[in-house]
């Protein structure tokens, strides 16, 4: 079962990166003498939607051209992730779908990446479509920072553009292969020409096999639990018909076989060895076919160039696995009650139809633009069964489970149908001097429900937002790029499975990029620096729940704990958090500013103010849920003085509510406590929690508004003289 752990806000304050290209000495091996005067490789990237060289365009980008694909091993969306800063990737819990962070922002369990996935103009709808193998590939791109103006919902971190290898009229091929340990192997051939003597018709064919048997042993199966098997095969058809109108027809399809789920369940006694091997009785296997087609039509026309693209993806996955990771038998936990071991099935099907349309104008002019429209229809049937295993220490595999052993079933009819419109204007102000904007809407109609209870599990909403871009690029000389800009991104907010004890609903998100950089060739095209600064603020109405932080210490901060819901952005609930568990912390809170030593400082606040408190707090009516705080102990420097600032106890409901702004620890002002500050939070446990202040502070040390079952034991508060040190209102 799945819970949407999605944060309802995250903030990049202040990041950079720093890109380094130089010749490695493999590079210089395999190159003559001439080839290493021309220096680095200048690659011509189309992630703006025309032709233009890379530190030409004003975005933080990362791009592999064929050749750098090639003597890189870049054979995976992975390798891409490798080497492209603020970006990673991990596999997930099943083969073909990834964990994919950019720039901070996360995959959630259910829901879209923070990233658009575009391959030869075609949007990936959804993550089945992305973890394939990356075969006759002419060139990767990576856009960092919110992209939603021109690659619309999705694109709420950046947008990986891939484009693969067209057809060509001279007959060429090659082929290549690898063999490795546990028996693992892989083959990759393509071949491409014309289909006829005028050269108006070509083909480009290619496809990959892969195998291993695995590395990783099921002990108790005494077979390899990683083994793999994968086929694909891929064409091109491209049709020059008249003067100015091509045709392009592609198609792909993928097929494996694969064990996954090499987890192994731990007790409570074995949690901490790391040297426990795989051990399960279930042969796990996941099986899963893949098939793309899409056709472009392109026209060239006096005003530019119009294209028209439509596509059908499909995904059909079943998988099956030991879902209790274990070969433990069923046993008795006492009279009449026995625990039994289970199995788990699932079964992912995805549909879609995506067209778009865009015109783009010529690029040899100085005022230059772009409209484009999109739709995309698709539909995901998911259904996961659970099987007792009576047995549970035997060999099994799915054939040996008869549909009378579910004991559960939780389904999920998923339906999309988002369409955009867009325009994009790039003006040269001077040779050196260019501006863009860019601004997209998009609109999303999502719909769930399970099958055999539509009435009861019917949901629908509509997710929409507008997405503006604006750049200022100034090219210094032909060496040096100077830029700065603003995005805002999208992710669609949808549905969880209908299942007890999960969130049914999830926001969208929505994202503003602010980045500032330069991009540089140095030393006759020998060394690239690439600099971005980038900030990043994502907020939306998520859920934050069932964490645990422990084990922290921290100096010179300018807060110690600070807990928020809000409802921000139109976000149509506000967030939820509950079940937070905050352990073994010391914290130090400094008199000064804590960033007064450094070399870039945040923004002074435009009001005066005591030292904040910490400090929990919901909003009327939506309280913070289940927070325990245990073994924490914070040091304040106090100096709290009424003169500066002040908020007496009798005007406590002054403090403002502010459900909209964006949350962070100085939102409210002056606050009326000197150590915590606690409004709208229903299940607070304070235990074995000290707070002590060095100097004088004319606030009570504790502040607690509205609060329902409310507990505190060996609470500490020390350095503070008063008699009311801890002030109580509407508290259970």
């Amino acid at each position: 079962m799945r819970k949407d752990k999605t944060q309802y806000f995250a903030k990049s304050i202040l990041a950079c990166s720093l890109s380094l290209a130089l010749f490695s000495p493999a590079y210089a091996q395999e190159s003559n003498e001439a080839e290493l005067d021309e220096g680095i490789e200048t690659i011509v990237v189309s992630a703006r939607g025309r032709t233009e060289s890379i530190q030409s365009v004003p975005d933080s980008v990362t791009a592999f051209s064929a050749d750098m694909i090639e003597n890189s091993r870049i054979t995976n969306f992975r390798d891409v992730a490798n080497m492209t800063p603020n970006l990673s990737q991990l596999d997930n819990f099943r083969p073909g779908i990834a964990r994919i962070t950019i720039r901070g922002l996360i995959t959630p369990q259910v829901g879209d990446p923070p990233i658009a996935f575009v391959v030869d103009g075609v949007t990936a709808p959804d993550l089945e479509f992305i973890n394939q193998d990356l075969v006759d590939i002419e060139r990767i791109e990576v856009m960092r920072g919110a992209q939603g103006a021109l690659y619309g919902r999705g694109a709420v971190g950046g947008a990986v553009i891939v484009t693969t290898k067209q057809p060509i009229e001279d007959l060429e091929g090659s082929v290549k292969g690898s063999y490795g340990n546990g028996n693992s192997y892989n083959l990759s051939g393509v071949v491409s020409g014309s289909l006829n003597e005028a050269d108006t018709a070509y083909f480009r064919v290619g496809g990959y096999s892969k195998s291993t048997d695995g590395l990783i042993d099921n002990e108790f199966l005494n077979d390899e639990a990683d083994n793999l098997e994968e086929e694909s095969v891929f064409a091109q058809l491209q049709f020059e018909m008249f003067d100015d109108t091509s045709l392009n027809l592609r198609g792909r399809f993928t097929t494996s076989t694969a064990g996954f789920a090499y987890y192994q369940g731990v007790s409570e006694e074995s949690k901490d060895n790391y040297d426990i091997d795989t051990s399960q009785n279930v042969k796990n296997n996941d099986e899963r076919d893949v098939y793309e087609l899409s056709a472009k039509l392109t026209q060239e026309y006096d005003l530019g160039t119009f294209d028209f693209i439509t596509a059908y993806s499909s995904s059909e996955n079943e998988h099956f696995y030991d879902g209790d990771y274990s070969a433990d038998p069923t046993f008795i936990d006492e009279p009449d009650f026995f625990r039994a071991p289970f199995a788990t099935e699932g079964l992912f099907d995805i549909e879609s139809l995506t067209i778009e349309t865009r015109f783009t104008s010529h690029s040899d002019q100085a005022f230059r633009w772009a409209v484009s429209a999109f739709y995309q229809d698709r539909d995901k049937d998911n259904e996961i069964n659970f099987y007792d295993d009576f047995f549970g220490d035997i060999p099994l595999s799915r054939k040996d489970f008869p549909t009378d052993n579910i004991y559960l079933t939780i389904a999920d009819k998923n339906s999309s149908k988002a369409w955009a419109v867009a325009g994009q204007v790039n003006y040269d102000v001077t040779d050196n001097l260019e501006l863009t904007g860019a601004l997209r809407y998009d609109e999303d109609e999502r719909e769930s429900y399970d099958p055999s209870f539509k009435d009861d599990t019917y949901a629908t909403d509509t997710y929409s937002q507008l997405q503006p871009k604006v750049t200022v690029a100034y090219q210094v000389n032909k060496d040096f790029l100077l830029y700065t800009g603003y995005s805002k991104g999208f992710r669609s907010g949808g549905f969880n499975e209908p299942a007890p004890g999960i969130n049914r609903t999830f926001d969208q998100e929505v994202s503003d990029s602010y980045e500032a950089g330069f991009k540089s060739t140095l030393l006759d095209n020998r060394l690239t620096i690439n600099t971005a600064l980038f900030a990043i603020e994502a907020m939306q109405g998520g859920i934050v729940e069932n964490i645990c932080v422990e084990n922290i210490t921290a100096t010179n901060t300018g807060n110690a704990i600070f807990m928020r819901i809000g409802q921000i952005r139109g976000a149509k609930h506000p967030g939820i958090l509950r079940n937070i568990v905050l352990r073994k912390i010391k914290v130090q809170v400094p008199f000064d500013r804590p960033d007064k030593t450094y070399t870039i400082r945040g923004p002074s606040l435009p009001f005066f103010h005591n030292v904040f408190p910490s400090s929990i707090t919901g909003i009327v009516g939506h309280p913070i849920e289940s927070i325990l705080l245990e073994d924490i102990t914070i040091i304040y420097p106090g100096r709290g003085t009424a003169a500066y600032a002040n908020l007496p106890l009798n005007r406590i409901s002054d403090v403002p509510e502010l459900p909209t702004k964006y949350p962070e620890f100085s939102m409210f002002g002056e606050l009326p406590a000197w150590g915590f500050y606690v409004r709208h939070v229903e299940g607070l446990k304070m235990k074995n929690v000290t707070i002590r202040v060095k100097k004088a502070d004319y606030r009570p040390a504790l502040v607690v508004d509205d609060v329902k079952d409310f507990k505190f034991y060996n609470l500490k508060i020390k350095g503070d003289k008063k008699n009311d040190t801890v002030f109580m209102k509407n508290v259970q």
